[in-house]
């Protein structure tokens, strides 16, 4: 199936007047529910809003950023880049993790593992939206975002959502939960900002692409350590991220 769905009326004009109208049913679904779940639909409403303002940003985003512009800033990209590979933080981690079971530090061993975990769950949730969205990217010939190939593996077609954010984002995340740290916090998702500012000025990802993946991200992260820490105290590690949410998901 390698269908191509194009938005005559703009797909994401549509996609993002429904993301604007949600928040005003979500919060009142959940107003005779506890305070725990209410917190919840606003933050999945605070999602929903971002990610829409996100899609009316895609063509001005696109179009005030420049490739061609001095060697500082390429350079700044190229490191933001690396930062958003999952091949980057493979060796730290398998590093740290090393260094844990020589010292015998086993929970640092298990935030490393839990944290590796974490990363894999986000990369897969990635592949498998990029699989099934099939956006074409910007830097794709024609493409003005609202086209689309459904189940495809085509490598021009895979703009949504960025999996570098997605990475980015997942480790911030991860950090996150274990440091408790708000300078350490800030560091992370200032550097997993980078990585998505990067993408949309590279031309190879929309805005909404990058939201998107720094949304997955945070959620998948979040979501597989809370799952992995269940045992341990539920609040664990919900000191929330400064990218709006903190996605306390009750996993019981």
């Amino acid at each position: 199936m390698n269908s191509l769905i194009h938005g005559t009326f703009g797909v994401r004009r549509l996609l993002a007047a429904a993301l604007l109208f949600a928040p005003l049913l979500r919060p009142a679904a959940a107003a005779a529910q506890d305070d725990r779940v209410r917190h919840e639909a606003l933050e999945w409403s605070g999602a929903a809003v971002i990610f829409a303002g996100a899609l009316l940003l895609d063509g001005p985003a696109r179009g005030s950023f420049s490739t061609r512009a001095d060697t500082t800033v390429p350079r700044a990209a190229y490191v933001a880049d690396v930062l958003g590979r999952p091949t980057t933080y493979a060796p730290v981690l398998a590093g740290v993790l090393g260094t844990a079971l020589v010292v015998g530090d086993d929970d640092v061993a298990r935030g490393t593992m839990h944290t590796a975990a974490a990363l894999l769950v986000a990369e897969a949730g990635t592949r498998g939206l990029k699989f099934i969205v099939g956006r074409a990217r910007p830097d794709t010939p024609g493409s003005d975002g609202d086209e689309f190939r459904l189940l495809t593996q085509n490598g021009g077609w895979s703009s949504f959502p960025s999996g570098h954010a997605t990475t980015a984002f997942a480790m911030a995340a991860s950090v996150d939960h274990y440091t408790h740290d708000g300078w350490t916090t800030a560091l992370a998702y200032g550097a997993a900002t980078a990585v998505g500012w990067a993408r949309v000025r590279e031309n190879r990802h929309w805005t909404s692409d990058v939201v998107a993946g720094a949304l997955v991200g945070s959620f998948l992260s979040e979501a597989t350590l809370r799952w992995l820490d269940q045992g341990g105290d539920d609040d664990a590690g919900s000191g929330g991220a400064p990218f709006v949410l903190s996605f306390s998901v009750p996993m019981r």
